[in-house]
């Protein structure tokens, strides 16, 4: 009795079990195919904008974040089934009037019927009843009897019945796009963002979807950074160093240039040192001839003078332009490019060892002669 009891238990256990696999199966299955299909669909829309934003931003950072929601509708297959219902149509009026006497002219035959449903036939009993009725005139004089008949119409009624077949179709509920991009962007761009957005995911604004950009501050890599320092450094340092042969360029023009007035202003201070020279000896040579007056000495003595003292003037001016001049020419000289600078130091090196070397051949001579005498 036990045992059988016992078997009992385990065959209840077993079933429960069973039923609880069967029954826990679809909805997994259900749920991971509403997850997987989910994914997929906002990996689709979000490789799409990131895509069609690629095109658009050329070195803005961006990130592209969407949501869906997703709801299962099932497939519905309708049939129509015709179903009698009773209708009340509305009521006939038929009036009687007494006969019309001969001579009299007839007025109007006046019948009212409930229209029927438009797409179906007239009901039979409603044919039957008017080929039924006479046709009656209505004549002039008091009427005499007016009586009113309802008339019951059968009519079918279309009823729509409904049935699922097949499986559910998934169907975007709402989806929201979520923009990220780096600071510093114009709100034209973020316009055009929008737009871009709109159309690469089909948004629907009766469907209650959204888009959302934002802007915040992303960080950069060190090795970018690095990177971007040392172009940069280098950057700068090519344009120190064209300002500086720049600069160094300008200052030898403008040296060359002063050079070139020193040397006019030589040339033209000596050729009228020259003519000085000559005009201070023909006036001495007036001043020794006794054929003039003593007025006329004193005159060419006095310009004798006058001469002398341009001539020492000149001189003095001379000898300044002379020493500009060479104070240019030592600065242009001063200014030789690195080049040279590094062959000077390279060639004193070389005197220096070679110096060195002389020496100590020198002091091994002396010492070599020492021990001979010795």
């Amino acid at each position: 009795m036990f045992k059988s009891r016992k078997r009992f238990n385990k065959w209840i256990v077993l079933g429960m079990i069973l039923m609880v696999a069967v029954t826990w199966t679809p909805s997994q299955d259900s749920q991971m195919s509403y997850l997987s299909q989910k994914l997929v669909l906002e990996n689709s829309l979000r490789e799409r904008i990131s895509d069609a934003l690629d095109k658009l931003l050329d070195d803005i950072k961006f990130v592209v974040d969407v949501v869906v929601e997703l709801e299962f509708q099932a497939a519905e297959d309708t049939e129509a089934e015709a179903e009698e219902t009773s209708r009340s149509s509305a009521q006939v009026q038929i009036e009687t009037v007494p006969e019309q006497a001969e001579g009299q002219r007839p007025v109007r035959k006046s019948t009212e019927l409930g229209l029927p449903l438009p797409g179906f036939e007239t009901p039979e009993e409603v044919v039957r009843a008017e080929q039924g009725v006479s046709p009656t005139t209505l004549r002039e004089g008091p009427p005499e009897e007016v009586t009113q008949e309802p008339a019951q119409a059968v009519a079918k009624k279309p009823a729509k019945m409904t049935r699922s077949a097949g499986p559910a179709i998934p169907v975007i509920k709402r989806q929201q796009v979520n923009i990220i991009m780096e600071d510093g962007v114009t709100p034209e761009i973020i316009e055009n963002v929008r737009q871009v957005v709109a159309v690469a995911s089909h948004y629907d604004r009766s469907r209650g979807d959204v888009i959302s950009v934002m802007t915040a501050s992303f960080k950069k890599r060190e090795d970018q950074d690095a990177a971007e320092a040392i172009i940069l450094k280098n950057i700068a340092e090519k344009i120190d160093n064209l300002e500086r042969r720049q600069q160094e360029a300008e200052r030898l023009s403008q040296i060359e240039r002063q050079k070139q007035l020193e040397r006019q202003a030589v040339v033209r201070d000596s050729l009228r040192i020259q003519e000085l020279r000559r005009q201070i000896t023909d006036l001495k040579d007036q001043l020794e001839s006794p054929q003039i007056s003593d007025d006329q000495k004193e005159q060419t003595r006095a310009l004798a003078d006058a001469r002398e003292t341009e001539l020492y003037n000149l001189k003095e001016q001379l000898r300044e332009s002379n020493r500009r001049l060479q104070e240019l020419e030592m600065g242009a000289l001063e200014t030789t490019p690195p080049g040279f600078a590094k062959m000077d130091n390279q060639v004193i090196y070389i005197i220096l060892g070679l110096f060195a070397v002389a020496l100590i051949v020198l002091l091994i001579i002396l010492l070599v002669n020492r021990r001979n005498h010795q």
